[in-house]
């Protein structure tokens, strides 16, 4: 063999060698530093440890790097109102006259009360009643935190001009006899029921449909009392806001809860009328 083939041969076999440790190495996990790093010494492959290296699992979402446009946001995520946490400005509206309507009511009773002691519990009793109603609606106001229109309790006194012309002139009606005090008394639920009517046909607020629905059951027991005092003196009352149908249904129906005082008026099968 010639010099050549002897040189030849030495690199073949070095290069043998070469190959065959870069392979062993691959395989023990083991690479060589490219020639752009510092060290000349090999690096372990953590490519090839699968779960014992600490880094996060490629098949697993990060949270950190989570994209928030994906993210379902629940109820419980934020402090959201509920639906009964928003009353529209009609809804506003309709507490507001409903406060002081009820509180009409209360002050009309009370001075015509006055005026007749003699027509007995039933102007007594009522307007108990009524300023339990009144009380009902200021708790819904302030739950919403409305600003309550009544600022003096006193009787007759009204922020809104209208109610306070509206109490003179039923005072005044009232005030020419005790039959007319009853009348009066049989046009104030006559009108609470109408307004109230009105009033739940357009809402479907929780807390609203409860109060309103008390009160309307208040109204029903107190026109029944007022009714049951005018028969009973030979007198009538023709209903001028709600309907013939209602006002009779009304009368001929049994008292009903109505967080407050009846007045004695419908009377149950026991023959004892039923005061709410």
């Amino acid at each position: 063999m010639t010099q050549q083939n002897l040189v030849l041969s030495g690199i073949i076999s070095v290069l043998v060698v070469l190959t065959a440790g870069i392979i062993v190495a691959n395989a023990m996990g083991y690479n060589f530093i490219p020639n752009n790093q510092s060290s000349n010494s090999p690096q372990r492959n953590n490519s090839n440890l699968g779960n014992q290296s600490n880094q996060p699992n490629q098949n697993t979402p990060n949270p950190n790097n989570a994209n928030v446009n994906n993210t379902q946001v629940t109820p419980t995520d934020v402090n959201l109102p509920s639906a009964n946490q928003q009353l529209s400005q009609e809804e506003q509206n309709m507490l507001i006259k409903m406060r002081q309507e009820e509180k009409l009511a209360h002050d009309v009773y009370v001075t015509l009360g006055q005026k007749f002691p003699s027509i007995g519990q039933i102007l007594v009793n009522i307007p108990k009643s009524e300023q339990k109603h009144t009380d009902t609606v200021k708790l819904v106001l302030d739950k919403y935190a409305i600003a309550d229109p009544i600022t003096d309790d006193t009787v007759s006194v009204f922020k809104d001009e209208a109610f306070t012309k509206l109490y003179q002139d039923l005072v005044a009606k009232g005030s020419t006899s005790e039959i007319e005090a009853l009348k009066v008394g049989a046009t104030i639920e006559d009108l609470d029921i109408s307004d109230l009517n009105s009033d739940l046909s357009k809402t479907k607020n929780v807390d609203i449909v409860t109060a309103f629905e008390k009160l309307r059951n208040g109204s029903y027991n107190h026109l029944r009392s007022f009714m049951s005092k005018i028969t009973a003196l030979g007198q009538t009352y023709t209903p001028q806001y709600i309907s013939e149908a209602e006002f009779q249904n009304i009368l001929s129906s049994q008292n009903v809860s109505g967080n407050g005082q009846g007045g004695g008026g419908n009377r149950s099968g026991n023959g004892q009328g039923k005061k709410q």
